[in-house]
């Protein structure tokens, strides 16, 4: 498990070029279903999303868009002046009463635009991850779906981010719940009506156990995980980054079971993670 946004920091999205479909509305990307989607009238679109610098990724859950871009529109207006009663003036003034902004585009050095294929035709997730800085930024995303009339996006999630080793190879296991309903009539025949097929991945990671000393890859610690994520929010759905490699490796899910850790020699914790799909 590589990571997972456990904070969602986005203030605003908006739609900068592309037509709205009315009836799956700009709303439906913060609705938390995925399976209510925000759909364009074209194949193509810009969303700007607006977030308070905190965010350290954004993901795309089922989607549709095969080519995502990112570049970073941010505008810092830094705080100056004084007011006779000391405090801090947003903005200076000039003679004619209109506020002054000192607009700092250097920012764009702290977010490098990234263009993205969503090769994850399974379950259609998009996961990206970048710096955060110290005050709010703007994200423009250019979305293209080849394949369709439209570009399709079930929820969009940016914010704050845990970073963790993977799961232990040999631990790792995906196992999956079947909704489907069957049931056996009277005349000895069965009604089945299919359903949804939800993948439970499950394991084992290794975390710091130490806080104080840090982890010498940066890494997330068991006290980070705990009472920053699992405490808080507990099986609240997540967009989870399982691995740095391959193909199928996002996933929007929530922690199935509470977390049980054991030491793993001197300066670690071995966690049993229990994730279970939620779409």
């Amino acid at each position: 498990m590589s990571r997972v946004i456990y904070k969602d920091t986005v203030s605003m999205i908006t739609l900068i070029s592309g037509t709205e479909n009315p009836e799956y509305p700009l709303s439906n990307l913060r609705d938390e279903h995925p399976r209510k989607p925000f759909r364009t009238t074209g194949n193509t679109c810009t969303l700007r999303v607006s977030d308070n610098g905190e965010a350290s990724a954004v993901a795309f859950v089922m989607t549709n868009a095969v080519d995502i871009e990112l570049t970073s529109v941010l505008s810092v207006v830094y705080a100056w002046g004084e007011a006779s009663d000391g405090t801090t003036l947003a903005a200076g003034e000039g003679a004619d009463g209109e506020a002054i902004a000192w607009v700092d585009d250097t920012a764009a050095e702290y977010f490098d635009p990234v263009q993205y294929v969503n090769y994850d035709g399974a379950n259609g997730i998009a996961f990206v991850s970048f710096e955060p800085v110290q005050w709010g930024r703007e994200i423009d995303v250019m979305l293209t779906a080849l394949d369709a009339e439209y570009v399709s996006i079930g929820l969009l999630v940016a914010g704050k981010t845990m970073h963790f080793r993977d799961f232990e190879r040999s631990s790792f296991q995906i196992t999956s719940t079947d909704t489907s309903t069957q049931v056996a009539l009277n005349d000895g025949g069965i009604w089945y009506k299919p359903g949804r097929v939800l993948r439970q991945p499950s394991g084992y990671i290794v975390m710091h156990a130490d806080p104080t000393t840090g982890d010498p890859d940066g890494l997330n610690s068991y006290d980070d995980f705990m009472d920053n994520l699992w405490l808080p929010f507990g099986k609240t759905a997540m967009v989870w980054a399982l691995s740095e490699s391959g193909k199928e490796r996002s996933i929007y899910a929530g922690i199935e079971q509470p977390p049980v850790a054991v030491m793993h020699g001197m300066t670690a914790k071995m966690v049993s993670i229990n994730l279970k799909e939620q779409v």
